[in-house]
């Protein structure tokens, strides 16, 4: 295709398209996975943020189950992470090559997720949500204490067995996307030293974050010899 004809298809897809319409806070924490997956799928969303005091009371009996995110599609609402996350990966090719695989796939997003969950107070304090006023040094050593002994070893243990460079499978899904919305937290913040054991976890983030994340999101302080890799192996 040349050049013309290629921006021609792209409109008549995008014509074709439903109108993806997501609600987050307006301090943006909540949806960074759907943001990601409508990055790297190439897709146009529209973007509702919403005010945690002055909005968010009288709009909340509208949501599905009264939380965010929530992604409404031609008027349709999806709430809760994973099943706005789960509908995406279905419609953009995020999901696992076979049956199995996509077990696998939700399975370690769904644990990335419960991450997520259980650190979600530690989460709050290093980005200052809700001008957080936590022990940041005793949220550090309980979050440093998970990664080391539940997330990074089950991680480190699924990228060895796959041998890929990805978590699943020979291509990019919702699980990898997961994990480095996860570890993004620790580069941002200079916590990298958490997976300093799992040199696997490193280089799967140094790999895929420059694909998925917005060119002023990705932290500098990777090496910079680091390329990264296509989106299928």
């Amino acid at each position: 295709l040349n050049e013309g004809s290629f921006f021609n298809l792209q409109m008549q897809l995008n014509f074709f398209l439903p109108h993806f319409k997501l609600y987050d806070f307006a301090d943006r924490h909540n949806a960074d996975i759907t943001r990601m997956i409508f990055r790297v799928a190439n897709i146009p969303y529209e973007e509702v943020l919403i005010d945690r005091n002055n909005e968010w009371q009288q709009l909340q009996r509208e949501m599905p189950l009264g939380t965010l995110p929530v992604l409404e599609i031609d008027g349709h609402k999806i709430g809760g992470t994973t099943a706005i996350c789960r509908q995406l990966a279905w419609r953009f090719g995020l999901s696992g090559e076979t049956a199995a695989d996509d077990s696998i796939v939700d399975m370690l997003a769904d644990f990335l997720h419960e991450a997520h969950i259980s650190l979600k107070s530690w989460i709050n304090a290093i980005q200052n949500v809700n001008n957080s006023e936590q022990d940041v040094e005793s949220l550090d050593k309980m979050a440093s204490h998970y990664v080391s002994t539940r997330l990074g070893p089950v991680l480190e243990k699924h990228l060895e067995k796959n041998g890929t460079g990805f978590l699943v499978g020979g291509k990019m899904t919702w699980a990898d996307l997961m994990a480095v919305s996860f570890f993004n937290k620790l580069f941002d913040s200079g916590r990298e030293g958490f997976i300093s054991a799992f040199p696997l976890i490193k280089q799967h983030y140094q790999q895929i974050a420059p694909i998925v994340l917005p060119p002023t999101k990705f932290n500098d302080k990777l090496n910079e010899d680091t390329l990264p890799i296509a989106l299928t192996a």
